[in-house]
């Protein structure tokens, strides 16, 4: 069932994201590391799309300096990752609710079966 695929992935993306925010927060200290936030090795591109004319430039990428800066607020404010992991949450709970009408139909498949009916 294809909705559930795309469940299971929202869910799993959520999942990786609450464990990797909650590195300092964890009961396995890995030795005495604070898991103090770094945006030395982030990596971030931003990109504006829109063609002015036939054949010209398409897409504009973010400045270095831009990325770098956005970087260290993201690494500053724990707020924008919980931010993020919110958004995650909310793509997971759309993907479930998704998923409600393949359920049903294949509910009604099985209880088709289950009495012996085509």
């Amino acid at each position: 069932m294809k909705e559930y695929d795309e469940y299971l992935k929202a869910k799993a993306a959520r999942v990786r994201a609450e464990e990797w925010h909650n590195l300092p927060h964890s009961e396995h200290k890995y030795m005495s590391h604070s898991f103090a936030m770094s945006a030395g090795q982030g990596t971030l591109i931003l990109r504006r799309c829109g063609q002015h004319s036939a054949g010209a430039q398409y897409y504009w990428d973010s400045p270095s300096e831009l990325n770098a800066a956005i970087l260290d607020v993201i690494a500053d404010d724990p707020t924008v990752i919980e931010q993020g992991i919110a958004r995650l949450r909310e793509a997971e709970r759309a993907a479930l609710v998704n998923c409600k009408a393949a359920a049903e139909n294949l509910m009604a498949d099985v209880a088709k079966a289950e009495s012996g009916g085509e």
